[in-house]
């Protein structure tokens, strides 16, 4: 799309376009939202209800999310989850940034392949992931499954995103600043710290962050490599809904919710900081 036809050029140049608009447009447009945002609203609601129901509205009270502190097991998985989304999120930025620079600097033929493979697990559907992630660290490795299997398995994920966004704030790099530092006497390492580094910056703390909120509400590959005492927020909700569900569910879900989404909001935000290209 040019910038002669995008949406506020349109709008700007014709006012009465969008006035325009059939109304069986605008209502499809309005239970698409409805349809995909009234069940986290109705969920968001009932999280300050007074009733334990999680269904029926017992008036406006907030001692659900005061409760949180005090239910040992949702904090134990908190704990777990914070640990495993900070070790794989650290790792990932590592393994991920270093991967996309290695990828930029190939050919173009190799570095399609390269891409295409660290594209793969996220497209994959997590079950298949998960599935091979367990029968690899069980059966070859021997490895019981545990706080280190998932870490393992949420660094695989951690390291594709961060590559994913490092890589797309590579193209436009001007790779002739490396030269020209190189050139100047720096040194591999001070080349990365002084030059490369403050550009890709805003990249890599953004796929970071979106690989944390990832990791966070990871449910698949979690459950598949946790063990005893190792479940994290979110199967450790799935396995208490199976017998009840409170209004205080739906308040530790309201608050994970907001992280994601100020996690998310926090990439982008990221994302757009700095040079438009790196």
């Amino acid at each position: 799309m040019t910038a002669a036809s995008t949406p506020a050029t349109l709008r700007r140049k014709h006012p009465g376009l969008l006035r325009g608009t059939p109304a069986w447009l605008w209502a499809h447009g309005v239970l698409c939202y409805l349809f995909l945002y009234l069940p986290i609203v109705v969920l968001i609601v009932y999280s300050f209800s007074a009733s334990r129901s999680s269904v029926v509205w017992g008036g406006f009270t907030t001692d659900w999310y005061g409760k949180l502190a005090d239910n040992t097991r949702l904090m134990r998985a908190l704990g777990n989850s914070l640990v495993l989304g900070l070790s794989a999120t650290a790792a990932g930025a590592v393994l991920g940034t270093a991967a996309a620079i290695g990828q930029a600097r190939l050919m173009k033929r190799k570095s399609r392949v390269i891409e295409t493979a660290f594209y793969l697990p996220i497209m994959v559907p997590d079950i298949v992931i998960a599935l091979a992630l367990r029968l690899y660290f069980v059966k070859v490795f021997n490895m019981q499954p545990g706080l280190g299997t998932m870490i393992a398995g949420h660094i695989v994920l951690s390291t594709c995103y961060v590559f994913m966004v490092v890589s797309t704030r590579l193209k436009g790099f001007d790779w002739r600043l490396i030269e020209a530092a190189r050139d100047l006497g720096a040194s591999g390492w001070q080349t990365f710290r002084h030059v490369q580094l403050p550009l890709l910056w805003p990249g890599v703390a953004g796929g970071a962050m979106l690989s944390m909120a990832v990791s966070l509400d990871e449910y698949v590959i979690t459950s598949f490599l946790s063990g005893p005492g190792n479940a994290t927020l979110p199967v450790e909700i799935a396995g208490m809904i199976k017998k009840t569900f409170t209004p205080e569910l739906n308040a530790l879900a309201t608050l994970m919710l907001l992280s994601s989404v100020l996690l998310a909001l926090g990439a982008v935000w990221l994302q757009h900081r700095g040079p438009k290209r790196a």
